[in-house]
């Protein structure tokens, strides 16, 4: 009665959990077949704890590409070993759900060196997906910001090229003139002509530093 009721307790408190807990016995092929389970398997897998019990093992479920996977993790574990995998199944939908499987093979308590294991199921189908999602997210904010930092790359770059295409245009006449008005100095020219070549000197040199602080 005592061991009824501690199994009672612990398929309650299984079955508000999102785990499936089960036990297997090695059989002599190797295999191991589930002897005990607690938990929804209907929900894991589609179908029920009578008809998993009766298959012998969730191996049917696995998805090919995770079957070497599921030899190594499950199959192959030996007493004293434990595992802690992600494996992928086929609900009986036809839908593919991602399952966190740990489970652990101890000596079962005949003598015969017969191997038990004890393992626990999770669904995290929804937490792969989000996680996907948010590796998109990043994946797709990061082309975002590469591109931006090219326009913004690009826009720094036209605006050296102006910068230096408007000191080029606009320092260079500029020098011309005042040169200009320095040779016409020079050449002999009236009182009144030497003053107005001043003014030009002088207006064109305040011009000259104020395009220099522009720039």
């Amino acid at each position: 009665r005592a061991l009824g009721e501690s199994e009672n307790r612990f398929r309650i408190i299984s079955s508000i959990s999102s785990d499936l807990l089960y036990s297997c016995r090695r059989s002599d092929d190797g295999l191991f077949r589930i002897d005990w389970i607690a938990g929804d398997a209907d929900a894991l897998f589609g179908c029920d704890t009578k008809a998993l019990i009766a298959r012998g093992c969730w191996r049917p479920f696995v998805v090919a590409e995770d079957m070497p996977l599921f030899a190594s993790s499950i199959t192959g574990i030996q007493p004293g070993q434990s595992s802690d995998t992600i494996l992928r199944i086929m609900h009986s939908d036809g839908s593919i759900h991602t399952l966190r499987s740990v489970a652990r093979v101890e000596e079962d308590s005949s003598g015969q060196g017969r191997h038990q294991l004890y393992g626990a199921l999770q669904d995290i189908t929804e937490l792969v997906q989000y996680r996907l999602h948010l590796e998109d997210l990043v994946a797709s904010r990061t082309v975002e910001l590469a591109h931006a930092r090219d326009a913004a790359e690009a826009a720094n770059r036209a605006k050296s090229a102006f910068l230096a295409n408007m000191s080029h245009e606009i320092r260079t006449p500029m020098n011309a003139i005042l040169g200009m008005a320095n040779v016409l100095k020079r050449g002999g020219v009236t009182p009144m002509q030497a003053e107005r070549l001043k003014q030009i000197d002088t207006a064109g040199k305040h011009l000259l530093d104020v395009i220099n602080d522009i720039l």
